[in-house]
């Protein structure tokens, strides 16, 4: 309602505001850990030739949201072990488990800096001998994993949709296989479909095979096993199809920078 029409442009404004602000915080945790300027100005440096960064603006996600809280999760976490009071560090402490949280709600993946920052925890407290921040390891992977739960919770109640009823992950393992090549290879009567290389490590649509309503996600999984067992039995048979598709798609996910 805010921004009414306009709300894909207000993202992206959120987005500048989040790669600049990742960019300082980058700076700033690498001159935390080891306090030196040099290091910090190359970090500045190599930040700002990140060209995805800038790039990543553009898009309606929220890739470049979550960073920055993935960062200040990291960045409060070293300030509360390296607190010498216990007041401040126990402060430290809960807003970098808090920024964790934020960070995975807005971008599930990013658990993975949430589970570095529980695994600092654990060796820093056996080193330490202060096995309570074990529990605090296991509080912060607990809280950032399950916040999403009463956020799903009131999306559902407001939309009377059911979000758990979304495409399941053979879905997505078929796609990164090529086996939705299959699939429209059948559907357009087109065998050269078959093999076709070039959408190797995108998005081709795949996903929305189904029409909304004869979509279920029982109907999608069997589909997508079906033309699994043909993708694979397809590759057996053309080995240089599998080779050939997997060298683009390591290709576009390493060094596609705009994708």
């Amino acid at each position: 309602k805010f921004a009414g029409t306009n709300y894909i442009v207000l993202f992206e404004i959120l987005n500048c505001l989040a790669s600049g602000l990742t960019m300082y915080l980058i700076i700033r945790y690498t001159h935390l850990l080891f306090k030196n300027k040099t290091l910090a100005s190359a970090s500045a440096v190599l930040v700002m030739l990140f060209a995805p960064l800038v790039i990543y603006a553009t898009f309606i996600y929220g890739n470049l949201l979550c960073i920055p809280f993935a960062l200040l999760c990291l960045i409060w976490q070293k300030k509360g072990l390296d607190a010498k009071k216990s007041k401040k560090r126990v402060l430290y402490i809960v807003a970098s488990i808090i920024a964790g949280a934020i960070a995975v709600i807005l971008k599930k993946p990013i658990i993975v800096v949430v589970i570095a920052a529980a695994i600092v925890y654990i060796v820093w407290g056996i080193q330490n001998r202060k096995f309570q921040f074990i529990a605090v390891a296991l509080i912060g992977a607990i809280v950032a994993n399950y916040a999403i739960f009463p956020i799903n919770a009131f999306v559902e109640s407001k939309t009377h949709t059911n979000l758990h009823n979304g495409n399941p992950m053979i879905t997505w393992i078929a796609m990164g296989i090529g086996a939705s090549s299959e699939y429209y290879a059948d559907e357009n009567g087109d065998e050269e479909l078959r093999n076709n290389t070039h959408l190797a490590g995108y998005y081709d649509l795949y996903p929305w095979i189904t029409p909304g309503g004869t979509y279920s996600p029982e109907s999608i999984k069997e589909t997508s096993i079906e033309y699994i067992k043909k993708r694979i039995g397809h590759f057996a048979s053309d080995p240089g199809l599998f080779f050939g598709f997997f060298a683009n798609k390591i290709i576009v996910d390493w060094t596609e920078p705009t994708y």
